[in-house]
């Protein structure tokens, strides 16, 4: 009898149960704030999502850059109306595909990190008297392909080490002969 109340104190213990639950919202916090580990059936499905999310990329740029904002992008990088979601949302998008729809905050973060630092590239340009030029030469088309070359890069696993180091981290696979885990180990 005298272990079922002390049992019974612990199981209603307030204390105990708001420590639980502390611990339970710190843990969720720190998964929020992880790179996300996912499994893949294969190659081909990591593959398959990465053109998936190159092609989010491409159809989303040429919206970005469209007929309508062109014109006005000699004059300010990236318009007012293309900041709002832009390069971010396109980003996001993509990385949510890679991640088999299992995007958390760091890929939200990380996203914004990519679509900011090519927006202020673009600004600095404009302050040092170079955006003009990069713009009328390359018209459209050509600040399209721009902008595409440098958000590919992120997807492309051949291109730098950094990018190696910012997506692999996502890519683990399943080898179905020895049923471990292959890839990147942490």
């Amino acid at each position: 009898m005298e272990r079922l109340t002390i049992t019974s104190k612990v199981l209603y213990d307030k204390d105990l149960l708001d420590k639980k639950k502390e611990i339970d919202e710190l843990k969720s916090e720190i998964l929020e704030q992880t790179i996300p580990k996912i499994l893949y059936d294969d190659y081909e499905e990591w593959d398959k999502l990465k053109i998936e999310a190159i092609k989010i990329c491409q159809e989303g740029v040429r919206n970005f850059i469209s007929v309508e904002e062109y014109p006005f992008m000699r004059d300010f990088g990236f318009t007012p109306n293309q900041q709002m979601d832009g390069l971010y949302m396109i980003l996001w998008k993509a990385f949510n595909k890679i991640t088999k729809g299992q995007s958390n905050e760091w890929i939200s973060n990380y996203a914004q990190i990519i679509a900011e630092t090519i927006a202020h590239t673009i600004y600095s340009l404009i302050d040092m008297g170079l955006w003009e030029n990069i713009y009328d030469s390359l018209g459209r088309d050509g600040l399209i392909t721009f902008v595409l070359k440098i958000l590919i890069k992120f997807f492309d696993d051949g291109s730098t080490e950094e990018t190696l180091d910012s997506i692999c981290v996502i890519r683990q696979f399943k080898c179905s002969e020895y049923d471990k885990l292959v890839g990147n180990e942490e």
